[in-house]
């Protein structure tokens, strides 16, 4: 319930939506969201990547070896993204 409450003041919206909350999400939370998802969804995998690679080089696997260098290359162009996202949230966060 204090959630709710919480809300209603950061955003206050038209007076005839039943719930007393805006529909419409703010793009800063849009924003942090993706930022978030996109730290978990490609960060996390990159770090991972790696260490499979290593186990990878000691089995001799040279494929695999060779599909994990071209994963973490494409991840770590990818984690751009995320960056992206980050300053989008710090530009509209506020400036108090």
């Amino acid at each position: 319930m204090h959630l709710l409450v919480a809300l209603r003041k950061r955003y206050p919206c038209d007076e005839g939506h039943a719930s007393g909350i805006s529909t419409l999400m703010p793009m800063e939370t849009v924003l942090n969201v993706l930022h978030v998802l996109a730290a978990v969804f490609i960060i996390g995998p990159m770090a991972i990547l790696p260490m499979t690679a290593m186990r990878a080089i000691r089995g001799g696997d040279g494929a695999q070896v060779r599909s994990l260098a071209q994963s973490t290359n494409v991840l770590s162009l990818a984690s751009l993204i995320v960056i992206i996202f980050g300053f989008g949230v710090m530009s509209l966060s506020d400036t108090k």
